[in-house]
């Protein structure tokens, strides 16, 4: 679990190649112990996060191709069960830059866990996230307005998104306001988690490219 941790910590930093050795270190460990750990509940989810983790710092070190090979690969093997679709989707949905696969295949792959829960705010908000990497503003907020009524934590995975969509749709003053109340969530009750701090950078990043012309700050 730390070298996962570390992992993830270094895919969100963009230290890739730390996060290629965390990543393989992590797979090494849990393939060499399987049989002590058989029947421990997390285990399937442990390993396809160190995977993801490995394809995605390919990717970034410049193996481009062989990441690419091996998302697909995770995508084709992932068990067609709510919590790997979820995990596998989330990561996705939040990585930094290239992830290997397409949007619409990101898309896919949110829509399959809704099947399994429809009304899980988790599973709402990372389908809302993909929407929007699939320029699908609608069907993005449909989604995340859902999760918003559902949100019991992790309230930055929604508020940042809606922050996003609302600038897109040309509605500076609520993007302004869904923003504020991600930042005072995440500072409050998320400082340290790599997803939540990266979908608060990509939140950042979209509203001052939409306000920019406005001269807004």
């Amino acid at each position: 679990q730390w070298h996962v941790n570390q992992a993830s910590e270094q895919v969100y930093g963009g230290m890739a190649f730390g996060a290629e050795f965390h990543a393989r270190r992590a797979i090494a460990l849990l393939e060499r112990h399987r049989d002590q750990l058989a029947g421990m509940p997390a285990l399937e989810v442990l390993i396809l996060n160190a995977k993801c983790h490995l394809a995605k710092a390919m990717i970034d070190s410049g193996k481009v191709d062989q990441g690419a090979e091996m998302m697909e690969s995770i995508l084709s093997d992932c068990p067609h069960q709510y919590t790997p679709l979820h995990t596998l989707s989330l990561l996705l949905a939040t990585y930094p830059g290239s992830i290997g696969v397409s949007s619409e295949e990101l898309v896919d792959l949110t829509e399959k866990a809704l099947m399994f829960r429809p009304t899980d705010s988790n599973a709402l908000a990372a389908a809302g996230i993909a929407h929007i990497r699939n320029d699908d503003l609608e069907q993005a907020k449909e989604y995340l307005d859902q999760a918003a009524g559902a949100m019991t934590a992790w309230e930055g995975l929604v508020l940042f998104p809606l922050a996003i969509v609302a600038a897109k749709l040309d509605d500076p003053q609520n993007a302004d306001r869904l923003f504020a109340r991600g930042v005072a969530w995440m500072e409050s009750s998320a400082p340290t988690q790599p997803i939540i701090r990266e979908i608060h950078r990509w939140a950042s990043r979209e509203l001052r490219h939409e306000f920019s012309s406005e001269g807004s700050p």
